[in-house]
């Protein structure tokens, strides 16, 4: 299987009485879209376009979608959550990848009512684990991310998050702000790391900026001698 189609290494939400008036859910503090992304990375001949896509139910539920795709295969990446402030509780993350002849699927659903994750992959056994209140999962959390940047937020971040293996906490920092090429042109942007023990090979860097509503412009994950970069081409 080449790079690009294994499990990506850088990656992402009561009613009241009836005999009371209805309210109307708050708004979601980043509105849906679609945009679309270039995907490059070592091993990989050329870039591959990714499409980021969040939209509304009526439910008040809300689903963010990544999807990538070439001449040989696909990956395909999805969260439903709901919005609490700038959290993003998740309720289900899934992936689909498929190259080369073999697919491989994984989800992982958080019931938190129960305060569990019960995960799927392809070839293991299903499993679970405990969650604590207001996990995420790395799709989500990048909206998070987002969100808190929009609110001013500069301090660090962190997150509970839930996916097919385990719960992990990611926490990140700000390192400043940087020039960012893209797709639209330069964009000055907001540059996050996250931040992992001194000892670990990898590294995961996102640039979010102000002027396109703080939206996520670049993400570079390395790993080793491995690195795979994801940059904005069109909103």
């Amino acid at each position: 299987m080449t790079a690009f189609f294994r499990p990506p290494v850088w990656w992402c939400l009561t009613s009241l009485l009836v005999t009371l008036p209805a309210q109307a859910e708050p708004a979601a503090p980043i509105a849906p879209f679609s945009a679309e992304y270039a995907l490059s990375g070592s091993n990989i001949p050329f870039n591959i376009k990714a499409r980021r896509t969040l939209r509304a139910a009526d439910d008040g539920q809300w689903y963010m979608e990544v999807r990538a795709s070439n001449l040989i295969g696909e990956i395909r990446e999805t969260t439903q959550f709901r919005w609490h402030g700038c959290d993003t509780p998740s309720e289900r993350y899934s992936y689909h990848r498929r190259g080369l002849g073999r697919v491989r699927d994984g989800s992982v659903v958080l019931d938190h009512d129960a305060h569990i994750a019960r995960t799927q992959r392809t070839g293991k056994d299903d499993s679970s684990f405990p969650i604590p209140a207001g996990a995420t999962d790395v799709l989500a959390q990048t909206l998070a991310l987002q969100c808190e940047l929009m609110r001013g937020t500069r301090s660090e971040l962190g997150y509970q998050v839930a996916n097919e293996r385990r719960l992990e906490t990611m926490r990140y920092r700000v390192v400043g702000n940087e020039s960012v090429k893209t797709g639209k042109g330069r964009v000055e942007a907001v540059k996050l790391e996250r931040i992992r023990s001194g000892d670990s090979e990898r590294n995961t860097l996102l640039w979010f900026a102000p002027s396109l509503d703080y939206a996520l412009v670049k993400m570079i994950q390395q790993d080793g001698n491995d690195e795979y970069s994801l940059v904005l081409q069109t909103p």
